[in-house]
């Protein structure tokens, strides 16, 4: 009877059976007290019943005991779990290092347990089916394979209804990440120094004082600046630095003439200060930054379909249009991650632990700058948890070791472990270099050379063409 009570769960249990007609004899067990004994149902005598004097206990004792040990003597239960990277990193096949796998191991040698380890294959963590059974870890617990899962499961209404969960343990929010923007042409540095208005109203300015000159020039007789194309070239020449054939030898043409070189001189100044910093570093185009953008912009988006739910409300269309276009992100999204970092075309919805982790030894650039930004604003705050069998007797001792765990901040202290290995490792990786100009950084210089080259053979040719229509006639 004890043991077939075992089988649906029920601990607390007492059986009697009748001792002649004197007595009814009370048997439970009580599992954990050796690890021979483990979850082998041993029955064992806990009172007597007497009927004498209208009844009576013979014993003082509890019918009802804890029996659910603190030490459970090195007994094994069977475990399941699954490599993603900080929370469960898995060596040779076991869970040795990773925020959620020190914790596990934590649990294991204060409870004194030992553990069986199955890992649930391609399913990760599986998925309920139509007919209301689940894949994956979630099947393994769900059909008594296993006693206890964990690794990236979150704290859901839901799954806490099917399974037993734990005391939440880990925060952390899933966050848009997107490509980082991407590196202006070198050859747009020469213009970007200024703004296009800027630019506009130098090229105005430039007009209107060529134009002075030349009025100027035809009223004082001044021959060099007689010509509207004579000033036009001394203006441009002054605005690139380059001394004119002949000065404005009249008063008020040369007090023009003084004030346009004081104002070049700034402009230059100004000019040449920044474009080598432009050259060096053109800057970035356009970064998105919020979810209206991405949605408008051409990058393709995805995550794992298992947060599909969070997205299933048909009053928010840009949450619509990101379930309908979204691509599944399978089991951490380390490919999604790949296509970001090398392709720039893909955003993900993904743990912003797990990609702080990932990023700092595997997307980065030679200077040690991630290869993608993330939005200020997370998706969604979730908390960690273990899922136990629905029933199980563990849970309360699980949740005492977790407890005083997290109180401790021994979680945190982990976590910033980790953090701190992370960078000295990159630390490594990075490579200085001396910001010296190379060929790429004069880009614009010969794509504006090649184009006035251009412009000078086209009127060169234009030229010939028309000396020699004249010849002709």
């Amino acid at each position: 009877m004890l043991q077939l009570l075992w089988s649906f769960k029920v601990l607390n249990a007492v059986v009697a059976i009748p001792q002649r007609k004197s007595a009814l004899v009370l048997y439970t067990w009580f599992p954990y007290q050796s690890p021979e004994i483990c979850t082998h149902v041993q029955e064992v005598v806990l009172n007597y019943w007497l009927f004498e004097n209208e009844g009576r206990f013979l014993l003082n004792s509890s019918l009802f005991p804890q029996k659910i040990p603190q030490d459970f003597k090195g007994c094994n239960i069977s475990v399941s779990t699954l490599e993603i990277e900080p929370f469960v990193i898995l060596s040779e096949g076991f869970p040795e290092d990773g925020v959620e796998g020190r914790l596990f191991h934590l649990v294991m040698k204060e409870l004194n347990l030992r553990y069986k380890l199955k890992l649930p294959g391609n399913e990760s963590w599986g998925k309920k089916l139509p007919n209301n059974t689940w894949t994956g870890m979630k099947g393994d617990l769900f059909n008594n394979v296993t006693e206890l899962g964990f690794g990236g499961l979150l704290l859901d209404r839901e799954l806490c209804e099917v399974f037993e969960c734990t005391i939440t343990y880990l925060k952390d929010r899933l966050v848009w990440h997107v490509p980082r923007a991407r590196q202006v042409a070198q050859w747009k540095g020469v213009y970007r120094v200024f703004e296009k208005e800027t630019w506009m109203v130098i090229f105005v300015v430039s007009i209107m004082v060529a134009l002075l000159l030349w009025r100027m020039g035809n009223i004082c007789k001044e021959t060099s600046y007689s010509a509207l194309a004579k000033s036009l070239s001394h203006v441009w020449a002054i605005n690139l630095g380059i001394s004119v054939p002949k000065q404005p030898r009249a008063f008020r043409p040369r007090l023009l003439f003084l004030f346009w070189v004081i104002y070049c001189l700034h402009m230059n100044a100004v000019y040449l200060s920044f474009l080598t910093s432009f050259l060096i570093n053109p800057g970035f185009e356009r970064q998105v930054r919020t979810v209206e953008e991405l949605v408008k912009s051409n990058l393709h988006y995805g995550y794992h379909s298992g947060f599909d739910k969070y997205f299933n409300d048909s009053t928010d269309e840009i949450l619509v249009k990101i379930l309908s276009r979204r691509k599944h992100c399978e089991g951490d999204g380390e490919e999604c991650l790949r296509r970001m970092a090398a392709r720039g075309d893909f955003a993900m919805l993904v743990s912003s632990m797990l990609v702080q982790y990932k990023s700092a030894l595997k997307f980065v650039d030679h200077s040690g700058n991630i290869l993608f930004n993330h939005f200020e604003d997370s998706f969604l705050d979730y908390d960690f948890v273990m899922y136990l069998t629905k029933g199980s007797h563990l849970l309360e001792r699980l949740d005492s070791v977790i407890q005083r765990t997290v109180e401790s901040g021994m979680l945190e202290h982990w976590w910033e472990e980790m953090k701190n290995t992370m960078r000295l490792k990159q630390a490594l990786l990075v490579v200085e270099e001396a910001s010296t100009l190379s060929f790429s950084h004069f880009q614009s210089v010969f794509v504006f050379h090649f184009f006035g080259l251009a412009i000078s053979f086209t009127v060169f040719i234009g030229e010939c063409l028309y000396l020699r229509l004249r010849m002709t006639k």
